[in-house]
């Protein structure tokens, strides 16, 4: 049996490599998603970090519900970026499953905001609260 050449075996691990790239999925037009870093601190780092934000509005009586809304768009744009980069560590797979899950929560938020439901909305948040550790545990560096 003949073995494959140099040329070839380099030839079969480039296409390896740029079908498993994430930019092999995207559009040429596409521009690539903002990192991973960027996305968790809008989310999540500091007071004005949206998580934060979203959570201390729907905890007051009346929450403006005009801010909640725009701020639901901007976090489920976000989540939907994060899942479009690859995971620093751990299996692609398990990435996205968890990425589209927290997707899913962040879409549910966003329609209780919509409908004003305030329980529906407390209830979305507080599942997105929880499901941070899963991620982390398998994903973090």
């Amino acid at each position: 049996m003949r073995r494959p050449s140099n040329a070839m075996t380099l030839a079969c691990l480039a296409g390896a490599v740029i079908l498993s790239s994430p930019v092999a999925g995207r559009k040429a037009d596409d521009p690539p998603p903002p990192p991973i870093k960027e996305i968790m601190g809008k989310l999540n780092n500091g007071p004005q970090a949206l998580t934060s934000a979203i959570g201390r509005n729907l905890d007051k009586a009346e929450p403006n519900w005009g801010t909640l809304v725009e701020q639901c768009e901007i976090y489920v744009e976000n989540v939907e970026h994060l899942g479009k980069n690859t995971p620093p560590r751990g299996e692609p797979a398990s990435w996205k499953r968890l990425t589209e899950a927290y997707l899913d929560c962040a879409k549910t938020l966003a329609k209780a905001v919509e409908a004003r439901d305030r329980k529906a909305a407390l209830a979305a948040h507080q599942k997105i609260q929880q499901a941070c550790a899963r991620c982390h545990v398998s994903h973090k560096p």
